[in-house]
């Protein structure tokens, strides 16, 4: 017998489609480290996302100007909270 409540919907929809949701218009995060960028953004820069594509990459306005996007799974960052 199987227990319904630990299947976990995995799927590349599911994966937009938690990005989209966790990161709306607006949130502001934190980068902490960008790996494959040329010029990456500074660790430590705050930033504003604008967007999320179907990749799903979080494009984002930071503080220091810049405009680019965040890659999960490539990219460290996290949300900022109130408290921070």
């Amino acid at each position: 017998m199987r227990d319904e409540k630990l299947i976990v919907e995995y799927s590349l929809e599911a994966y937009r489609r938690f990005y989209k949701d966790a990161y709306p218009e607006g949130i502001r995060i934190l980068l902490i480290e960008m790996k494959d960028d040329p010029h990456p953004i500074p660790a430590g820069t705050k930033g504003t996302v604008d967007s999320v594509d179907d990749a799903p990459t979080i494009h984002c306005r930071f503080d220091n100007g810049r405009y680019l996007g965040v890659i999960p799974g490539v990219d460290v960052f996290r949300k900022i909270t109130e408290d921070i």
